[in-house]
């Protein structure tokens, strides 16, 4: 029994490994003062790991997106796709807004490293104005070929003049707002086209076979390269933390920080799934909330086991069918999606770990902040596919518009197998959630589905 459990998670147990023995390293390491050139070499299997992981964001997306929504055709789905995809960019909205509220009242990472005062700065001097406008620009790339590596940012330029009256010359200083590329691919103007391009191939009748397929297969590729690299995860973390530890000064008040950040994320979870799911079952669909995480305990274990929801799709569409009363195709095609695109938790833990990092940076995150990384949080978090490592890849991504380096993620690696036991759960009931909404709300009730519903005692026994 305990060998078969260790069988079925040795990448957990390795990336457990990985954490220890690279704290570990990490310890002995400051104690032997390293010079720089050792720092580089001990951290450099785990900044290879970064840049692969940075590698896969642009394929990942593309062929998530567009194998995701050319399925959504008039045809198998309607009002009822339409109703899942507004409730679920809705609720990883709003885990998004919990997370940052959360991280923004508890300050986890408020610890300020060296270099702070020069990080805050040069971020004092961008307009957020201008900010949120290059997301909008970002969002509507005028060359899909460059948005591949390039972004579009505002850069500012000073120009003095000289304004003569009296006889005597003043100079004036003034900033000139011009629109520059810079590197870093356009994440965003690639979903958007992605997004178009995967509806309109689900409109479209003929001659749409064979491009659905390329981009389902590739997606496929695309997730099998994905698991591959992870077995790469515990020697990046045992590199990446070995460096971090060695070349801190204050490696108690890092794992204070850390701690409180896995609170932080840890609480945010639990207000969802103790409170909002709670309530929207009372309100909207009127089932006892007792009884919908009762009917939910075995598929709910698994996705835990598995730190995927993916898992529990044959085992979820059997309870939805037979135990809560919705229509059977409405389930078999709403699961899938709802597994594709519900991100509730993950959302909450992408903000967390972002304002967290932003945080560690700089003495203050403003209001402007924290709005641009809800927004940017909510359409990675559900563009980004249910893999393991895609969330870091999201955190990167929004961290590289506030000019932080991505080095700083390695110290979420540490908690990432717990959080992502955590978050499943929210991901979870909440996808199962909006089914039962969507069903309610867009599916008009028949004489067997009333039947199961109205029948308490065989709901009773199903429980």
């Amino acid at each position: 029994m305990a060998k078969g459990c260790v069988r079925s998670n040795t990448l957990l147990v390795f990336t457990i490994g990985g954490v220890m023995c690279g704290v570990g390293l990490g310890v002995l390491i400051q104690h032997l003062g390293p010079s720089q050139t050792t720092l580089m070499w001990v951290g450099l299997p785990g900044e290879l790991y970064i840049r692969f992981l940075k590698m896969l964001i642009v394929p990942l997306v593309v062929t998530s997106v567009i194998s995701g929504t050319s399925s959504l055709n008039a045809n198998s789905s309607g009002k009822v796709g339409a109703c899942t995809v507004v409730y679920f960019l809705l609720t990883n909205f709003v885990g998004c807004v919990i997370g940052c509220l959360l991280t923004v009242l508890v300050t986890p990472g408020n610890s300020l490293p060296k270099d702070a005062c020069v990080m805050e700065q040069k971020s004092s001097e961008i307009s957020y104005h201008d900010l949120f406008a290059d997301v909008f620009r970002n969002l509507v790339p005028d060359n899909l070929f460059l948005s591949t590596f390039q972004q579009t940012q505002t850069r500012y330029q000073m120009q003095n003049t000289c304004i003569s009256t009296n006889q005597t010359e003043d100079r004036q200083t003034t900033r000139k707002k011009t629109l520059e590329p810079v590197d870093g691919a356009n994440v965003l103007g690639i979903l958007t086209v992605s997004f178009l391009v995967g509806i309109c191939a689900g409109k479209v009748k003929e001659d749409v076979e064979v491009f659905r397929a390329f981009f389902n297969s590739s997606f496929n590729i695309m997730l099998y390269l994905m698991r591959l690299f992870m077995w790469c995860t515990p020697l990046a973390l045992l590199s990446l933390l070995a460096k971090i530890v060695s070349s801190t000064d204050s490696l108690l008040e890092d794992l204070t920080a850390i701690g409180m950040y896995l609170v932080t994320v840890t609480v945010g979870q639990c207000i969802v799934v103790m409170v909002i799911v709670p309530l929207l079952c009372i309100i909207v669909i009127r089932k006892n909330p007792m009884h919908f995480y009762y009917a939910l305990r075995e598929p709910l274990m698994l996705s835990i086991a598995t730190a995927s929801t993916a898992a529990a799709i044959p085992d979820t569409v059997c309870i939805l069918v037979t135990g809560m009363g919705v229509d059977k195709h409405v389930a078999q095609f709403l699961v899938p999606l709802s597994t594709t695109i519900g991100r509730c938790g993950t959302s909450l833990y992408v903000s967390v770990a972002s304002v967290f990092l932003l945080q560690m940076q700089t003495s203050g995150t403003n209001a402007e902040t924290v709005a641009l990384v809800c927004l940017m949080a909510t359409l990675l978090s559900t563009a980004a596919p249910s893999v393991t490592g895609s969330s870091m890849a999201v955190i990167i991504l929004i961290l590289s518009n506030f000019s932080v380096s991505s080095d700083l993620v390695a110290i979420l690696f540490s908690t990432d197998w717990i959080i992502d036991r955590i978050r499943t759960i929210t991901n979870y009931v909440v996808q199962v959630l909006g089914i039962l909404i969507t069903n309610s709300l867009c599916v008009p009730l028949t004489s067997n589905a009333v039947r199961r519903i109205s029948d308490v005692s065989s709901f009773n026994t199903h429980l």
